[in-house]
């Protein structure tokens, strides 16, 4: 029923986009993008995300894409139709699969509802210090989740971004009396 439910189960999304835009900079282009997919794919979901034909994925749709992809076409017509983007990609990814030496199994990814729900954390515990603003977080949440999106997370990591957004917060919230009157004492502070 939504685009959050289609790719909970994935490890890493990558949508579709001819346009630029502030969200839009780390776009990749296909070929490229369909190694990396390739190589994933091997022990991860993984999951490519198209925007309607006429007008494509918008900005709330895209803090579900880990990363970006492009089909390099004419600098005067950039859009295709969704049909063939569709079979471009498959093309591309076949040429991956058929063409990346297999170099093993790559890591397993935590999926896309839990880097979601860790994003989520994070922004609450960035706005509880005053890093992003109130009135538009998500201008600086896409940077960051581009980060994230490129650094392809696993569980363990995740479970260190959740630690950092639970303590930051905490922290903000008059734990950072606690670590001065530790740190005052001689005590360990973990």
């Amino acid at each position: 029923p939504t685009l959050s439910a289609a790719v909970a189960d994935c490890q890493m999304t990558a949508g579709t986009t001819c346009r630029s835009g502030p969200y839009r900079e780390s776009v990749v282009a296909l070929r490229e993008s369909a190694a990396h997919l390739a190589q994933a794919a091997s022990s991860n979901r993984v999951a490519i995300i198209f925007g309607p034909e006429d007008t494509g994925l918008t900005n709330h749709e895209l803090k579900f894409c880990q990363k970006l992809i492009t089909i390099p076409a004419s600098a005067e017509y950039t859009s295709i139709n969704l049909a063939q983007a569709v079979m471009l990609c498959a093309y591309e990814l076949r040429l991956a699969f058929e063409n990346e030496p297999r170099k093993g199994a790559s890591l397993q990814l935590a999926s896309a509802s839990e880097v979601d729900a860790a994003l989520e954390r994070l922004k609450d515990a960035l706005l509880a210090i005053g890093f992003v603003p109130e009135e538009n977080p998500d201008h600086i949440m896409f940077s960051i989740r581009g980060i994230f999106g490129r650094s392809g997370l696993t569980a363990r990591e995740l479970d260190i971004v959740n630690g950092m957004a639970r303590h930051t917060r905490w922290a903000a919230e008059g734990g950072h009396v606690t670590l001065q009157a530790k740190r005052d004492a001689g005590k360990k502070l973990r």
